[in-house]
């Protein structure tokens, strides 16, 4: 499944702005990567407590609920991310569907 990233971010870019959205976003992106999923879904929840209309954040967070096999809080990140504008992949919709036995 492929991961989103918003822009790389510096790794001071927390110390210097704790309320930067995109610096919480990346850094779980740099965790869902290493597999450190626990970690990822923690920096996407803080990406989205300080921006709660940040799409993308569900959508990363969701990717790291699916890699836990936590499907009803994936399908409930996709579902917020699309309502924010955000276009999942279909293949990515339909890995899901499959991996959880449900349609939406």
């Amino acid at each position: 499944m492929k991961i989103l990233l918003v822009q790389p971010a510096k790794p001071e870019a927390i110390e210097i702005d704790p309320k930067l959205a995109d610096a919480y976003c990346n850094r779980g992106g740099v965790y869902m990567e290493k597999g450190r999923y626990d970690r990822a879904i923690a920096d996407q929840t803080k990406a989205i407590e300080i921006d709660p209309k940040f799409a993308l954040a569900y959508y990363n967070r969701g990717i790291s609920y699916y890699f836990e096999k936590k499907y009803d809080k994936c399908w409930q990140d996709f579902k917020k991310a699309q309502n924010l504008g955000y276009q999942i992949p279909p293949k990515v919709l339909e890995r899901l569907r499959k991996a959880s036995g449900r349609q939406n």
